[in-house]
């Protein structure tokens, strides 16, 4: 039996976190979540950019549809849409198994 003086650093959190994530990644659930999550959020990028292509060939002839278009709004926006739909539809599949 242990020495009731000597304790784990940090408290109990520090022996149950690990602990957590091995059981987390042990399971099946998650890698179905990230080859999902990978489909969908690889599918969404794709679309982003050949979208964003086709608007950027609009804004060679109209400056001022160049002055709005911006890289954050047609690129980034959509693929961390597709993350953001992901972990709301399909997170709480993880907590259920």
């Amino acid at each position: 039996m242990p020495s009731p003086e000597i304790r784990p650093r940090g408290g109990p959190l520090f022996v149950l976190v690990p602990k957590e994530w091995r059981d987390t990644l042990a399971g099946h659930t998650i890698w179905v979540l990230l080859l999902l999550l990978s489909a969908l959020v690889g599918y969404s990028y794709t679309q982003a950019v050949s979208l964003y292509g086709e608007a950027s060939k609009s804004a060679q002839q109209l400056p001022e549809v160049a002055r709005s278009l911006s890289p954050l709004d047609g690129v980034f926006v959509p693929t961390f849409g597709a993350l953001y739909l992901a972990n709301t539809f399909l997170f709480p599949f993880i907590g259920s198994f």
